[in-house]
């Protein structure tokens, strides 16, 4: 996965590496997406699945890094983007089974979810920023995703017989999309995007609305307050039958932007 990450964030930069430093402008923005994530799984037309809130996903939370960078030549409407997430989620419980307590044993479930999303491609740009105060990025790429669920259910006797599935998917879908940007003053600012990618998942849809206070004398840096919402689907054929699963990811977003 870092390996294919580094891959794409060459091959997107590429085409800008004939300008020097001082006549490209480049934009780098680690955030923190404060998601809550939705998980409907269906095996073998058996529905399991559920939603978790942020506060939950805290202390689930095995790790998580979240960056994005983009570059664009001076006075040019040709750029190129990378977008990265990776997130690992793991969750557990124990449900005492019988009419009283643990009669007949627990019931013991553990998961695990694991989730790589790579976008990279080009942005072609209609406008002028400083002078229309708008502009329109058309998107074009590849979106790379990476998704393991693990489960595993010890059910209730003497034999606690253990269940386990493993839902391993590799998918590149080709992505386009929008995003418009508008100065609101000389420091404000507004990002609106959506974009929709398929042919390796079912699906992916993208939406984003942010709002951005520059600051420093020239601007270089600036704060970017908004909402994230991405859905996802995906299907599988396993050797014991078959699995779908719809993920969604749905919060606030901050990040905070370098211009250079």
């Amino acid at each position: 996965m870092k390996r294919f990450a580094l891959w794409v964030t060459a091959v997107t930069l590429f085409g800008l590496s004939g300008h020097s430093r001082a006549q490209t402008e480049w934009q780098v923005a680690p955030y923190l997406w404060m998601s809550d994530v939705s998980l409907d799984l269906t095996l073998n037309d058996r529905e399991l699945g559920g939603t978790v809130p942020f506060s939950d996903i805290v202390d689930k939370l095995d790790g998580a890094f979240m960056i994005r960078a983009e570059g664009r030549g001076s006075g040019s409407g040709v750029g190129g983007f990378f977008d990265m997430i990776t997130i690992t989620l793991r969750d557990g419980s124990v449900t005492p089974v019988g009419p009283d307590g643990p009669v007949l044993g627990d019931l013991v479930t553990s998961s695990k979810l694991s989730m790589g999303l790579f976008d990279a491609g080009l942005t072609l740009r209609f406008g002028d920023l400083d002078a229309d105060r708008f502009v329109l990025d058309i998107l074009g790429g590849i979106r790379y995703v990476d998704v393991e669920q693990d489960i595993a259910i010890t059910l209730p006797g003497p034999l606690e017989t253990m269940i386990t599935r493993q839902i391993d998917a590799t998918e590149v879908d080709l992505l386009i999309g929008a995003r418009g940007v508008g100065k609101l003053s000389d420091r404000w600012h507004y990002r609106l995007r959506g974009d929709y990618s398929n042919f390796g998942t079912d699906g992916t849809l993208n939406l984003l609305a942010a709002i951005g206070y520059s600051f420093g004398q020239t601007g270089l840096f600036s704060l970017d307050v908004g909402y994230r919402h991405l859905m996802m689907e995906l299907s599988n054929n396993l050797d014991t039958g078959s699995s779908s699963s719809d993920i969604e990811f749905s919060g606030p977003i901050v990040g905070f932007v370098f211009s250079f």
